[in-house]
C-alpha cells in the first residue's frame, strides 16, 4: 500500500479535527436537559458518551497512522510510504528479500512487503525493526 505525504497530512488533520469537535459535542451533551434524570445519567447520556469515546479512539488511531506515514516517508527519503512489512525477514543476498511483499524489478520477494528495483526493498517494518534500504 502506498500512502503519499498528502494522504498522511489528511489523516493527521482528521485526527486533529476529531479532537477539536467531539469534546465540544460532549460538553453540549453533558449540559443537555435530557442527560440527567434526578441526578442520574440517562440512556441519552450513555449512548452519546459511547459514541464520543469511539470517535475519539478512531480519530486518534487515524491521526497516529498519519504521523507514522509521514515519518516513514521522511526516513525513506521519498514522498510516499511504499508498503508495510509484517515478516521477520531481511534482505538475504543480491536481489532477494524475505519478509513481505510484491516484487517489481529484478528482485525476488516472499511474504507481504514491497520490493522495488534490483533486489532493494522499501517498506515500513513493524515496531523495533530497522528500515531496509
Amino acid at each position: 500500500m502506498v500512502i503519499t505525504r498528502r494522504w498522511a497530512v489528511f489523516l493527521v488533520l482528521v485526527g486533529v479535527w476529531t479532537w477539536l469537535i467531539w469534546p465540544r459535542f460532549g460538553l453540549a451533551i453533558w449540559r443537555d436537559d435530557r442527560s440527567f434524570d434526578g441526578g442520574s445519567p440517562t440512556a441519552f447520556l450513555w449512548i452519546h458518551a459511547l459514541l464520543i469515546a469511539a470517535s475519539l479512539a478512531i480519530g486518534t488511531t487515524v491521526g497516529v497512522l498519519g504521523i507514522r506515514a509521514w515519518r516513514a516517508g521522511t526516513r525513506a527519503g521519498t514522498s510516499a510510504v511504499t508498503g508495510t512489512s509484517a515478516g521477520a525477514g531481511a534482505g538475504a543476498g543480491a536481489g532477494t528479500s524475505a519478509g513481505a511483499g510484491t516484487s517489481a524489478g529484478a528482485g525476488t520477494s516472499a511474504g507481504a512487503g514491497t520490493s522495488a528495483g534490483a533486489g532493494t526493498e522499501r517498506s515500513v517494518a513493524g515496531p523495533g525493526s530497522a528500515p531496509k534500504d
